[in-house]
């Protein structure tokens, strides 16, 4: 795979109209040999610090080729005199007029930098999405058109024109262009103020539904809340609950997955609530059940599972349990049973509050709610999810095409491919490296096999990358929870890691033949993971599968 190294300033940008084709290009370009090295939003600075020219990939072949990737989406044309331009709303853009001024700044800098010199430079107008009829005229700049017929031959017409340069002794050499380039950008960002900075933007984006939700005024006893992943359903509970306890009212909080209930735990407001836990915990307090779950094999943890639900469903129903508020988080892995019988627990004017992922693919169906009293409030905007992102799984049916972004910073996804020759491991290690490269501490890091516990074959290291792994152990303390051993590098499955997000995600072992009902289901919980870099780590078959499964 190439080195890839990326502008930090991009990471806290608005993202552009242009970014999705950009992310399907370079997804090429992943495909190149180690010895290549690709560039991401290349700026040329001035002295003053002011950008007089931005690059969207400039690649350095080992032969010491310099090729410019200039990538254009939306709809172009050939004006009168032969040029390609785009009409914007800021105005008309002289595409061929951009690439010429790239090329002198370029050249310029390169002979200023190495005078006399050989340089071997071309630049190619990438269009991802559409076709050229006839060729526009570039101001004498040889320029390399690239349409969606030849995007597929990326990296082949990439190595090609490397072979052609085996020039005289006098010729830039790739190690003097790479370190040319470093110097220009920061290569050093500062990640953790990053990472600060992105999440701050992305949990005050995610306010919109504890602002308004709770100024909702309803008879109805049941208020159903569906947001996708990111989209504000935690900061909704919070306020719910801490409103709840400054009125000195009875408020409980049940989620499905552990990871909600141990959050919730950490707020100030926690120790106000009657009841903070998972369902089963509640089952397992209120029919005082004492048996040890791990003491069951897990054919027997069913069934245990079973028969304590279906006794916490009578004991709601026959048991005076007043509450004035009950929050369900993870409301689409319930039951409708379950439901049902929380809402006996309220008292005359309580409300109960389910919080349900929008986009989840095994989420209860609707109509199953339709005996009780409810209204149903929907929001399709995610804070932590990249516009980009959401462009990307939107192409790939993972979401409908009301699904919206965050357009406050760019996080698209990376999709790093192995064939069956290779290594995942090795390949996750690569993944692993070039985080690491761009400023991502290890406890920044999340790895995620798409895998189950059982039949992953990472999660059973020790350690990957030279960092020890922080894995679960497949061993439940008396309380339930997975024991994990000793580590820094947090290392666990994808659906395991439902409710939780981290400023980095590395998902692994993504192997499937089709997009299929459960893979989507996959895809949409690994890609809601990360709060700023996510990459893919899956095998040549799975790229396939999502090339002939998306609406791209």
């Amino acid at each position: 795979m190439a080195k890839f190294i990326e502008n930090p300033r991009r990471f806290s940008e608005p993202a552009r109209s242009g970014d999705f084709g950009e992310a399907a290009v370079r997804r090429q370009l992943e495909v190149l040999p180690d010895d290549y090295t690709v560039f991401l939003n290349y700026e040329a600075m001035s002295h003053g610090g002011r950008v007089l020219s931005e690059f969207d990939d400039v690649v350095v072949t080992p032969t010491g080729a310099i090729l410019v990737l200039e990538v254009k989406t939306g709809q172009l044309s050939i004006d009168e005199t032969g040029k390609l331009i785009r009409d914007r709303k800021e105005g008309i853009l002289d595409i061929s007029e951009q690439i010429a001024t790239q090329h002198r700044l370029i050249l310029t800098r390169l002979k200023s930098r190495f005078p006399g010199k050989h340089l071997r430079f071309k630049h190619f107008l990438v269009i991802p999405y559409g076709q050229i009829a006839e060729t526009p005229a570039f101001n004498d700049v040889s320029t390399c058109i690239i349409d969606s017929k030849k995007v597929p031959f990326l990296a082949e017409i990439v190595q090609d024109f490397n072979a052609e340069y085996i020039g005289p002794e006098d010729v830039l050499t790739d190690d003097e262009i790479v370190e040319f380039f470093k110097g220009q950008i920061a290569l050093t960002p500062d990640v953790s103020a990053l990472v600060s900075g992105i999440e701050s933007l992305q949990n005050t984006r995610a306010r919109g539904l504890s602002e308004w939700i709770p100024r909702i005024q309803t008879a109805s006893p049941v208020i159903e809340v569906e947001a996708p992943a990111g989209g504000g359903k935690t900061q909704l509970a919070v306020t719910l609950l801490k409103d709840a306890c400054d009125r000195g009212l009875r408020a409980l909080y049940v989620g499905f997955h552990r990871n909600n209930v141990e959050r919730l735990r950490k707020t100030p407001v926690a120790s106000r609530i009657a009841f903070i836990g998972t369902w089963h915990e509640l089952a397992r307090e209120l029919t005082r059940d004492a048996t040890e779950p791990d003491e069951l094999m897990p054919e027997e943890r069913v069934a245990w599972f079973d028969s304590l639900s279906e006794a916490l469903c009578q004991t709601l129903k026959t048991t005076a349990l007043p509450y004035d508020l009950i929050v369900v988080d993870g409301a689409e892995d319930f039951e409708f049973d379950w439901i049902d019988a929380l809402a006996n627990a309220l008292n005359p004017g309580g409300h109960l509050y389910t919080l349900r992922d929008l986009f989840a693919r095994d989420a209860k169906s609707h109509p199953e709610f339709a005996p009780l009293d409810h209204i149903i409030v929907r929001s399709t905007e995610s804070a932590r999810v990249s516009q980009t992102r959401a462009s990307e799984m939107i192409a790939l049916e993972l979401v409908s095409p009301e699904f919206t972004g965050n357009p406050d910073f760019v996080g698209e996804s990376t999709i790093v491919s192995y064939a069956p020759s290779e290594s995942v491991r090795r390949i996750t290690e690569k993944a692993l490296e070039n985080a690491v490269a761009a400023g991502f501490s290890p406890e920044q890091i999340a790895l995620l096999s798409a895998k189950g516990l059982s039949s992953s074959k990472l999660l059973q290291k020790e350690s990957l990358g030279g960092y020890v792994l922080k894995r679960p152990t497949g061993r439940f303390n008396q309380n339930g929870d997975m024991i994990f051993t000793d580590g820094v590098l947090f290392a666990d499955t994808v659906r395991r890691f439902k409710g939780l997000q981290s400023p980095c995600v590395i998902v692994t072992e993504l192997d499937f033949e089709e997009l299929t009902h459960s893979v989507r289901a996959l895809l949409y919980l690994a890609m809601t993971r990360a709060s700023v870099r996510l990459e893919l780590v899956m095998s040549e078959v799975s790229v396939r599968a999502l090339s002939n499964g998306s609406a791209r």
